[in-house]
């Protein structure tokens, strides 16, 4: 009886443990996308004000990506090594400030790329050791919950903006990033200060890796990084640059005015933000079997990808572009919020998490300024079809079977 008592004791601890972590890091991360978002929902208003071209923005967003993906693979190797308070704040704080100059530097355009080049590469600094903090402090199913957490407030992060773009003008929103990017910065420090002189969280994987023979790339590779990391460039391209070109598809694909543009994107951003939990209640289901739950996610996205190419109406294609990027960003979400954290026991959790966020934007570093070509020369047809084709790609990754 004595010890049914401590254990339920211990169980009440850990699951208010993970509630409390779980939210600080999601609002942290909202913030994160917030600031990011920004400029894709803010584009048509910018294009048709003649603020900036749309091959301007392309170039934005391409520095920005490659900076953010070139962050991850060097954070997420020193997230194994730097303490998640630092890393975490540092990257909040410093990515505040560069969200709120941002506009105020559009006088000079390469002052304005630098400036959103290098707030990509301070935000690089928070995804992985986030979940390294997640993975090595909360048991394996609340940090699976808390993981989707973040997938939802990234995702969530889009209509926020969207909402706001419709009462505010837009340099102003990129000054309210940047203060809630910054003040999320001074609380995680505080908070996770907290927490390490209270002993509640505490950092391992130094000492798991110590006592693995085989070098971190072997460990990886035989944990199935090869397979996931063709999955990420495809999620990654549909998640991030098919995403930052919503707005703009629906209002010259669909044609519709920017304003209401936004508030499409606005709705279509929250139902996108659901995908983390539809995800998990599909690998549930599934009996926890990756293949399957991957296949199906990719089959569906597939699908909806040639009935958006082929169907001109506007609300049953918006349909359609809607359930393939939400379909395509479930199977993303396993990856997230079950394989990465599922790597607690090697060690290296924040460099296999940094490395294929580094793989997934480099991959929409490279399809950002290709899509607004594309647009250009053959329309939008052409983008879908290429997105079919990389949908495809992912689907034959998705093999062979990995069970958790």
């Amino acid at each position: 009886m004595r010890k049914s008592c401590e254990f339920e004791k211990t169980q009440s601890f850990e699951k208010r443990k993970a509630l409390v972590i779980g939210t600080f890091c999601a609002v942290s991360y909202l913030a994160v996308y917030f600031s990011r978002n920004i400029l894709g929902i803010v584009s048509p208003v910018m294009i048709d004000g003649k603020i900036a071209t749309a091959a301007q923005i392309g170039g934005f967003s391409s520095l920005h990506f490659i900076a953010y993906a070139g962050g991850q693979l060097v954070n997420g190797v020193l997230g194994d090594r730097i303490k998640p308070k630092y890393m975490i704040s540092s990257g909040l704080f410093l990515g505040g400030v560069c969200c709120a100059i941002f506009p105020l530097c559009f006088d000079r355009v390469w002052i304005a790329s630098l400036v959103y080049a290098l707030m990509g590469f301070v935000l690089s600094m928070i995804y992985a050791p986030t979940v390294k903090l997640i993975s090595e402090n909360t048991l394996p199913t609340y940090a699976v919950y808390c993981c989707i957490a973040l997938q939802f407030a990234s995702n969530f992060a889009a209509p926020a903006v969207g909402i706001l773009a419709a009462l505010l003008r837009w340099n102003e929103l990129f000054i309210i990033g940047g203060a809630l990017l910054a003040s999320c910065g001074a609380v995680m420090f505080l908070f996770l200060v907290h927490l390490e002189r209270r002993e509640y969280i505490r950092y391992i994987a130094r000492a798991v890796r110590t006592k693995k023979k085989a070098g971190s790339a072997a460990i990886l590779i035989k944990n199935g990084i090869i397979k996931f990391s063709v999955i990420a460039a495809v999620t990654g391209t549909i998640r991030t640059t098919l995403v930052f070109w919503l707005p703009t598809y629906i209002s010259q694909r669909l044609s519709f005015s920017p304003s209401t543009s936004a508030l499409i994107y606005t709705a279509a951003g929250i139902v996108i933000s659901l995908n983390a939990f539809a995800s998990t209640f599909l690998y549930r289901f599934l009996k926890k079997r990756m293949r399957p739950t991957l296949m199906i996610c990719f089959l569906t996205s597939a699908a909806s990808l040639l009935a958006a190419n082929f169907i001109q109406s506007p609300i049953p294609n918006l349909f359609f572009m809607i359930s393939a990027i939400f379909a395509s960003n479930c199977a993303d979400s396993i990856m997230w919020n079950v394989y990465c954290p599922g790597l607690r026991d090697t060690g290296l959790v924040s460099t296999a998490t940094g490395y294929l966020d580094f793989v997934s934007y480099m991959a929409a570093s490279v399809a950002s300024p290709a899509f607004s070509k594309i647009v250009e020369s053959f329309g939008w047809n052409a983008v879908i079809i290429i997105c079919f084709i990389l949908i495809c790609v992912g689907g034959v990754a998705s093999f062979p079977e990995k069970k958790s």
